[in-house]
């Protein structure tokens, strides 16, 4: 459950529960690679931070055993949320374990916040490309939500195009979850195109809340 406290114009201030893990909103998830924590994982223990970020894919393409627990083989009792594998994709190319198993595989490992397998919008995409990756990013939410009862992050994707910034947001939302990454920017990034980033983030916030 997400609680928002006190907002300030758009900002807002909050609670997320996951489980019985709790973590204050806005926050930073440090990303630790799931066979090489350390000493990273030791220093987020020091800072007192609640909250990482690992990779499923990695942990699945490493033949981790699915019956272990995260929290157990990290040693690391806070929130603990795995991403699906998009960005490899977008990295590397298309990999071939698909959203009904990486999201099986992410419940059965105990992770908090559960990725799906959404499809990373490329800067160079045009508006048809776009359209469909967004179409398939939707379903493989729906998909998820009969999956799994666990708590579920539903990328918002879209590109460039505002008006399906907006569209994206609102399929997603209509699933019925809580929790919605904004997807894509990385690349945007790394070329300091922060405007475009802004202009999305705008574009992809909840107008009710």
């Amino acid at each position: 459950m997400f609680q928002i406290l006190h907002r300030d114009g758009l900002s807002r201030y909050g609670e997320l529960t996951v489980g019985n893990r709790k973590i204050i909103t806005p926050n930073i998830l440090p990303v630790i690679h799931p066979f090489k924590p350390e000493p990273w994982l030791n220093e987020i223990k020091k800072m007192n931070l609640k909250g990482i970020i690992t990779n499923s894919y990695v942990l699945k393409k490493g033949n981790y055993d699915e019956t272990k627990n995260i929290h157990d083989y990290l040693n690391y009792d806070g929130i603990i949320m795995t991403d699906s594998g998009t960005f490899q994709e977008h990295i590397y190319g298309a990999i071939e374990t698909g959203n009904r198993e990486m999201v099986e595989f992410q419940t059965n490992i105990g992770s908090d916040i559960i990725t799906i397998r959404d499809v990373f919008s490329e800067i160079g995409h045009d508006r048809d490309e776009v359209i469909r990756g967004m179409m398939t990013t939707y379903d493989r939410g729906k998909e998820a939500k009969e999956i799994t009862s666990g708590y579920i992050a539903y990328p918002i994707q879209g590109g460039l195009f505002p008006e399906l910034r907006i569209k994206s947001a609102e399929l997603m939302q209509s699933i019925g979850g809580e929790y919605f990454p904004i997807g894509g920017i990385v690349p945007l990034m790394e070329r300091y195109r922060y405007a475009d980033v802004i202009d999305i983030i705008i574009n992809s916030k909840d107008r009710k809340s």
